[in-house]
């Protein structure tokens, strides 16, 4: 028995919305990066490709930023995935250690949180998810967040479990998971929805988590939900404003005030005369708002973009049809377009269907 596209990849479609903006020995040397000939200032931070003999990768990008007046050390923003191939993080690991300062993406600044002085029990499981341990080990037992059994269930790795947030040049930059709760109240929106699936206690969080116990079950599972995840992850607009559940403050808070921190903290930085080369890795769901950001705020334009490959999928192997993979991904543009339309309705159901979407090949979707 395979899975097939159904129903079930709904709340694999949910769940992976967070992992482009919810905070994020043995490892297979990484092939080099390709490099982009000229920076494209609107070019995307996720492409999807396919070769000729069905292989499909995607990749997610750097981008180096200069001042646009010339004069100041160089920045470059990483876009991240949190669930990806060991050797996408042994990459970014290798590249992140050579700059003078990493800022990065973890929820509560990797301190360890204590259940009894946070305000709802529950939420420890969830932020330990979220969290760059402050200890990392070698034989540290593997997360057990949503995000983590995802990625075991694909045959993937999480990125807390692979990259070491500990040396002496990363730096934490990031806002408290009580500072966003607050954030979002202050606003007049509710976080709990979003907590809610993380931690499993939502009805689509417990779907979730027993959809990715089944997948590790059955024959072809992994295969296919990583193509779902394959093909979902390019759609990143659609997902991070229609999908992610709790509303336009979640969304404000989560994007927004979360980069205007970085961006502060470069700021800081950037008084530092030691510091010539600076690197920022934040989900790629950030990067949009934070290239304005960097543009607005700070004077630096993009320059040189290098796509790193985050995970792969021989379709072939996986006995995964064309028309499969077809049928997968014209489901996904059905849920993401009924999920914006659930969005702009204030949640009420959206009974309408999407528009054509014209070619449907493979090379459509290939960016």
């Amino acid at each position: 028995m395979t899975l097939r596209p159904a129903l079930w990849t709904l709340p694999i479609t949910l769940t992976a919305s967070l992992l482009l903006a919810a905070p994020p020995a043995g490892v297979e040397e990484a092939k080099p990066a390709e490099q982009a000939q000229q920076a494209v200032v609107d070019e995307p931070w996720i492409r999807l490709t396919e070769s000729d003999d069905r292989v499909m990768s995607l990749d997610i990008a750097s981008k180096e930023f200069r001042r646009i007046d010339g004069d100041g050390p160089t920045i470059t923003l990483y876009g991240a995935v949190h669930i990806a191939e060991p050797r996408f993080y042994a990459t970014l690991q290798k590249e992140l250690d050579g700059y003078d300062l990493v800022l990065f993406e973890g929820v509560n600044g990797g301190e360890p949180i204590d259940e009894h002085a946070h305000k709802d029990a529950r939420r420890a499981p969830i932020v330990s998810s979220l969290v760059a341990r402050p200890d990392p080990k070698a034989d540290k037992k593997e997360s057990d967040g949503l995000q983590a059994k995802m990625a075991r269930s694909l045959g993937l790795t999480f990125q807390l479990d692979q990259m070491d947030h500990t040396r002496s040049n990363w730096r934490n930059s990031d806002m408290s998971i009580q500072e966003i709760e607050a954030a979002v109240e202050a606003k007049g929106g509710d976080a709990s929805q979003l907590l809610g699936m993380l931690d499993g206690s939502s009805f689509m969080g417990a779907m979730a988590s027993m959809m990715f116990t089944m997948i590790e079950a059955i024959p072809g599972g992994a295969e296919r939900g990583r193509l779902v995840i394959m093909h979902m992850l390019p759609e990143a607009d659609d997902v991070m404003s229609g999908a992610l559940p709790g509303g336009e403050a979640l969304m404000q808070v989560i994007i927004e005030d979360r980069n205007q921190r970085v961006i502060d903290d470069l700021t800081e930085a950037l008084q530092d005369k030691s510091n010539k080369r600076i690197a920022v890795i934040y989900g790629a769901g950030h990067m949009g708002d934070m290239t304005e950001r960097m543009e607005t705020q700070l004077g630096y334009e993009p320059g040189e973009t290098t796509w790193h490959p985050a995970m792969s999928l021989d379709l072939a192997r996986a006995g995964i049809s064309k028309s499969e993979q077809m049928m997968t991904r014209i489901m996904i543009k059905r849920q993401l377009y009924q999920m914006k339309k659930m969005a702009e309705r204030g949640g009420e159901t959206a009974g309408s269907t999407p528009p054509e979407q014209g070619d449907s090949s493979p090379q459509a979707e290939t960016r």
